[in-house]
């Protein structure tokens, strides 16, 4: 009876996490700046707008770098790519890391072609905050980053799928995965976020 009302409690907790976030979002109507692929940029700017934020789009890197100064979080997507990508996301990415700015990574078709490989490998030395992706994304990732094995990572037990967490009552068996990638961001964007300082798969 305990777990039950132990998960009520966490369900219930949620729920208002959620509801502040939302009331908030509406207060504040923060920016959130996007580089993404021009096949999704205005459904992006336009889910934005409908969660009641205030939406930037930009491929200059030095519009990127200046508008990162006022925005709340930075969104990177590697979907459709032109050619000046290769050069202008590395020094975004530098400079949003330098900056102690946060930053989502959606790094779409990760592991496909040169040039998309160039720029999601240079981004280890300046992570992303984030990264939203699916497994294929995520595991390419690995294998550019370096993440440690996915072995080391598994319990025969814990959930999967992005909708799912790890039981936090539960001793974990499996090493803290995100100490080294989670160090390389800045604790000030954890705090922004009010992120737990490990991987929720």
């Amino acid at each position: 009876m305990s777990d039950d009302s132990s998960a009520n409690d966490a369900l219930g907790t949620l729920r208002a996490a959620i509801k502040q976030a939302v009331t908030d979002v509406h207060e504040q109507t923060p920016l959130a700046q996007s580089f993404t692929n021009f096949v999704t940029i205005n459904l992006v700017a336009n889910a934005q707008l409908a969660a009641g934020g205030t939406a930037a789009m930009s491929y200059l890197p030095d519009d990127v770098i200046a508008t990162a100064e006022i925005a709340g979080s930075n969104y990177i997507n590697v979907g459709t790519l032109l050619p000046f990508f290769k050069d202008a996301l590395p020094e975004i990415a530098r400079k949003l890391h330098e900056n102690g700015k946060t930053w989502v990574l959606d790094p779409v078709a990760a592991g496909i072609g040169e040039t998309r490989t160039f720029i999601l490998e240079s981004f280890r030395d300046a992570p992303p905050t984030i990264v939203r992706g699916n497994a294929s994304e995520v595991i390419a990732l690995d294998a550019m980053w370096g993440w440690p094995t996915p072995t080391a990572l598994i319990r025969p037990t814990r959930p999967a799928g992005v909708e799912a967490v790890d039981e936090s009552t539960r001793p974990s068996t499996r090493p803290n995965v995100w100490p080294a990638i989670w160090r390389s961001t800045l604790p000030s964007a954890r705090a922004r976020l009010r992120c737990p300082a490990r991987l929720i798969w």
